[in-house]
């Protein structure tokens, strides 16, 4: 999982995120956590298996992506909340 930490990304296990984190989320990737976006670029996201939507979702500055949701499309980052 990429992170932002001390102004630098780092890679860091799941189990390490934190908080407050700034995470980057990218195509293929499930989110660790529920994270509320501050960037985004052209992201979607598969929220079957949580909300029962059967399309891909599209995700805009702001949104939350819930943890579990697996990234489709694009990539994004967001704070851990």
């Amino acid at each position: 999982m990429t992170v932002k930490r001390n102004g630098k990304l780092v890679n860091i296990a799941e189990n390490q995120l934190k908080k407050s984190d700034s995470i980057i989320l990218q195509t293929g990737e499930l989110a660790p956590a529920d994270i509320r976006l501050t960037e985004t670029s052209g992201i979607e996201a598969d929220e079957f298996e949580l909300t029962g939507e059967i399309n891909p979702v599209a995700k805009k500055t702001s949104d939350i992506v819930q943890m579990g949701s697996k990234i489709l499309k694009g990539k994004a980052a967001g704070i851990v909340i």
